[in-house]
């Protein structure tokens, strides 16, 4: 039996390594920044404590040049949302509906984070 296969793999050398040819599977990990002073961290605290749902982790990161990580890592008090979370937890309700009860909704999603901002602050 002639195998079309052998053919193909007569003209590679077995002893020569592919895997050397190729790039490396992973990237190389980019460059720590330590480019924000006290006075950043303190405006990107009061940015996203002004106003949660403008100034989302990513928008703050991508404002001050960081990963949205840090940016949670500078507003770890989670206490501090509980107030708006309520407000718009009862703003949710206010509102009633099918939507909001059922599991996944918006309210049940911020009885959830209401839940583990209390659990964890204890």
């Amino acid at each position: 039996m002639d195998d079309a296969r052998r053919a193909l793999r007569a003209g590679i050398d077995m002893k020569h390594n592919i895997s050397e040819d190729l790039p490396p599977v992973f990237q190389s990990s980019t460059e720590k920044k330590y480019h924000l002073n006290p006075s950043d961290i303190e405006e990107i605290r009061r940015l996203r404590l002004s106003d949660p749902m403008m100034w989302s982790r990513w928008k703050l990161a991508k404002r001050f040049d960081c990963s949205p990580v840090f940016v949670a890592m500078c507003n770890r008090d989670g206490a501090q949302n509980v107030e708006w979370l309520e407000k718009t937890a009862n703003y949710g309700k206010s509102l009633g509906g099918a939507l909001n009860k059922r599991e996944g909704g918006l309210l049940h999603s911020l009885y959830l984070q209401l839940y583990s901002i209390r659990w964890c602050s204890l």
